[in-house]
């Protein structure tokens, strides 16, 4: 398998302010791969990957990512993230409540993975906007 990295994705250090998720990600630390042009379409390590059908960016070292970072709860219930986890908080929200613990990664996560997951890009599919970084 051969990768390529989304160029978008170094050249991005930041989400615009004007992003409706920017106080999320000043609040966890402002993790570089939340600036990857796919990051909100499940692209967890921002490389293009590509095998006999294709290129494509979500695949499997991003579900690797995601099942690292799956329900790990956030202190005091649980240790928190670490590392790159974080980059598979593709809906950039909490899950859970007070009582059982909160935690970034999940079900909301995982069903954005599988959404985009194998998309091939162009001309061998329709590909995956390269829009998380816009404002509404």
């Amino acid at each position: 398998m051969v990768t390529e990295v989304d160029m978008g994705a170094d050249e991005a250090a930041y989400l615009p302010t004007c992003h409706p998720d920017y106080n999320e990600w000043v609040s966890v630390g402002k993790p570089v791969c939340w600036c990857y042009q796919r990051q909100c379409h499940g692209d967890a390590d921002g490389l293009k990957y590509y095998d006999p059908n294709g290129w494509h960016y979500i695949g499997q070292p991003d579900l690797d990512i995601l099942i690292a970072a799956w329900k790990v709860k956030e202190p005091p219930q649980g240790p928190g993230l670490s590392g790159n986890m974080i980059c598979a908080d593709f809906d950039h929200r909490k899950q859970g409540n007070a009582f059982t613990g909160y935690m970034r990664v999940g079900s909301n996560d995982l069903n954005i993975l599988i959404t985009y997951w194998l998309v091939k890009e162009p001309p061998d599919g329709p590909g995956v906007d390269p829009n998380c970084l816009y404002c509404p």
